[in-house]
């Protein structure tokens, strides 16, 4: 019968880097819909792993579900406050948020291990490199730090501003007269050479209230101007104190490309009209 995702081979992953690297030198953490998922397979070989919990209200069994966006902040947590050498992320038989490796790989920054299968993945990250980490494939990036010019992001100038920064002397103050960021505008075929790609984005953001409308948007566009996708992420899902530079991240695999000559648009939506800064906007 056709499967949802293979979970054997991805627990063999776990034993397998678990036996080489050393548990106790591991942060290990898991994405599947039910504990059992794996639990069986530990039983089958006689194994006691334990994973790292989401505090997601959900049922005992559910405790390994993280389902992105506002899930998100959890998985920043356990990786804050991880202190191992290395991070192990797997996941089986349900949605994967894209944003995760990248979340890990901020900290961890090295890869030293990875199998993909059907619906299913298991990565080992490291916090130092050695002979058989994986270089990933970066086809095309862009970043804006407004301190430089940058041909590819367009919009506001005049909010570019010194009064904060992350990095270097400025950063873009977004307030009640500025609604949208500096945006990032391409043809889908200048950036990505086939339609598995994945477009990851990010952005530093600082701000002194809570708000529900600060957005990292991704658009797609066709040629008449018309935006037939839509995609953000809420600030909120990251930043839970105030007044501190914290990185938000969003990622996508676009399932429907009508041409390659339609647009991409990346920005930051100022939906409330709050006061609050951003620095070092990316995507790759």
């Amino acid at each position: 019968t056709q499967h949802f995702g293979v979970l054997k081979e991805v627990v063999q992953d776990v034993i397998r880097y678990v036996d080489k690297y050393g548990e106790e030198n591991i942060t290990k953490t898991t994405n599947v819909g039910f504990a059992y998922f794996l639990g069986y397979y530990l039983d089958k070989y006689d194994r006691q792993i334990e994973f790292e919990e989401y505090d997601n209200g959900e049922a005992e069994e559910e405790r390994y579900v993280n389902q992105g966006r506002d899930h998100l902040k959890m998985f920043s947590n356990i990786i804050e406050e991880s202190d191992k050498p290395y991070f192990l992320y797997c996941w089986s038989s349900k949605y994967s948020p894209l944003e995760i490796p990248e979340m890990i790989a901020d900290k961890y920054p090295y890869l030293l291990e990875r199998s993909h299968y059907f619906n299913s993945e298991s990565y080992l990250f490291g916090k130092n490199s050695n002979s058989t980490s994986i270089e990933p494939e970066v086809i095309y990036s862009s970043h804006c730090d407004f301190d430089h010019e940058s041909k590819d992001w367009h919009g506001d100038q005049t909010a570019i501003s010194k009064e904060i920064a992350r990095s270097e002397s400025s950063s873009f103050k977004l307030s009640e007269n500025t609604e949208f960021s500096l945006t990032f505008s391409s043809k889908i075929k200048d950036i990505m050479d086939n339609d598995e790609n994945v477009l990851h984005t990010s952005v530093w953001g600082y701000m002194e209230q809570e708000s529900d409308e600060a957005i990292l948007v991704i658009t797609l566009e066709d040629e008449d101007g018309e935006v037939y996708v839509w995609r953000g992420m809420n600030f909120s899902y990251f930043i839970d104190k105030p007044n501190t530079w914290t990185k938000i991240y969003h990622s996508w695999r676009f399932d429907h490309i009508q041409s390659g000559d339609d647009l991409v648009k990346i920005y930051v939506w100022n939906g409330d009209k709050n006061t609050f800064y951003i620095d070092d906007l990316s995507i790759k």
